[in-house]
């Protein structure tokens, strides 16, 4: 990420903050591309674009599940904005979820995509019971960056 993006981050409190929903409460983090580690309860949040065109995290995570992304793109997911699906224990990540997040057709991701995005993986990671959720949200400019935390902070 970079420091521009890191500095918005700070600013909006989005890496400290915790939500609290039924004495439960999350971690939200920005995390770039590379081996998924960290917390058993964690979701992990990437982003398909219309046409089922996979983010560069999410063709990361493909690999990684030997393919699970790619199984779920040949049902009724198609990357829609807007659109989410959960994979629940995926092979070969250590989270508990991870989180197809639909952005709409790549060449209109815009700031406002980037927020609803935002938002959309942060509700879905809510109702799991994850306590941290990582946005693996690859190539965002730092203004798209910024707002797809704003739109966590506002979901």
């Amino acid at each position: 990420m970079n420091k521009h993006a890191e500095q918005v981050l700070a600013q909006s409190s989005i890496r400290e903050r915790h939500v609290k929903e039924s004495e439960l409460s999350m971690q939200i983090e920005f995390v770039g591309p590379g081996a998924v580690e960290g917390a058993p309860l964690s979701a992990v949040a990437v982003l398909v674009f219309e046409g089922a065109v996979l983010s560069a995290a999410a063709e990361a995570l493909d690999q990684t599940t030997g393919g699970a992304v790619s199984r779920v793109l040949a049902g009724r997911f198609r990357g829609a904005k807007g659109q989410t699906a959960e994979l629940l224990a995926p092979s070969g990540m250590h989270a508990t979820l991870l989180l197809l997040i639909g952005a709409g057709p790549k060449d209109a991701f815009d700031t406002q995509v980037a927020e609803t995005a935002g938002a959309e993986a942060f509700k879905a990671a809510k109702s799991s019971g994850a306590t941290l959720l990582e946005l693996r949200f690859s190539g965002l400019s730092p203004q798209q960056s910024a707002q797809a935390a704003f739109g966590v902070r506002l979901a």
